[in-house]
């Protein structure tokens, strides 16, 4: 098996797992206290990402990548704890614009840290910017249901989310190009390029097309979230464009 195979698979868990239910039946309070905090769920959400991530690492002393990442995808797994509580007081159709926003936003942000990865040649930081952005997609999971909890009204917010959408999908072709300088690795920045575009023009046009249909202040929220993904592709370090 090839290192891009498994490299993509890798990714593919990433995201998976970001898009499993993580509670069900009798356990679904199994999370519901962080051991290693000592916050409830409820506590690490408002606390935040960043301030629960500095704190998780200092409990635990343990800054390695897998550490770091281990830090993440625990707020992330307490955020869909908090999440999974509130969407069950949804309507079906909400519900439903819910679990494809997650997708989605898995799909997207995921793809564009692949662009990253691809036109840096690789990086173990780019296991730290994945698990990162799969709890952000949580974060903004929470925020579409507030919005659905609590609509508000802005023509100019959801002119303003169409807008970023469609700048994003037009920009597509503009992303900095795959690695080059390492020939013997060039085929495999170049495959996992191709496949995080090719991902992109397929979700950015589905998360467009997903918020006409919610309200205005959670269009706003999944514009931004978008928006803020594309913002892992640095330019500054990277082969010229395509």
């Amino acid at each position: 098996m090839s290192h891009h195979t498994i490299r993509m698979l890798l990714v593919g868990v990433l995201v998976l797992l970001c898009l499993t239910p993580l509670f069900a039946g009798a356990k679904s309070d199994a999370l519901a206290k962080d051991a290693v905090t000592g916050l409830t769920a409820d506590q690490a959400v408002k606390l935040g990402l960043q301030k629960y991530t500095d704190l998780y690492w200092k409990k635990t002393k343990d800054d390695s990548t897998p550490g770091i990442c281990d830090g993440f995808d625990r707020f992330r797994r307490l955020r869909r704890y908090v999440n999974d509580r509130a969407v069950v007081k949804r309507t079906k159709a909400q519900q439903q614009a819910i679990e494809e926003a997650r997708a989605l936003c898995a799909e997207i942000g995921a793809a564009y840290v692949s662009v990253d990865e691809a036109a840096c040649g690789g990086g173990t930081i780019h296991q730290v910017d994945y698990a990162s952005e799969m709890a952000e997609v949580e974060i903004y999971v929470g925020k579409l249901i507030l919005a659905m909890e609590k609509p508000k009204t802005s023509a100019p917010g959801r002119a303003a989310a169409t807008k970023t959408l469609a700048s994003l999908i037009a920009g597509l072709g503009k992303l900095p190009g795959p690695y080059t300088d390492m020939p013997e690795y060039a085929q495999q920045w170049k495959e996992l390029h191709h496949e995080a575009i090719t991902k992109l023009r397929t979700a950015l046009p589905k998360l467009r097309h997903l918020i006409a249909t919610v309200p205005d202040n959670g269009a706003s929220a999944l514009a931004r979230f978008a928006r803020e993904a594309s913002q892992a592709v640095d330019d500054s370090s990277h082969n010229s464009p395509r």
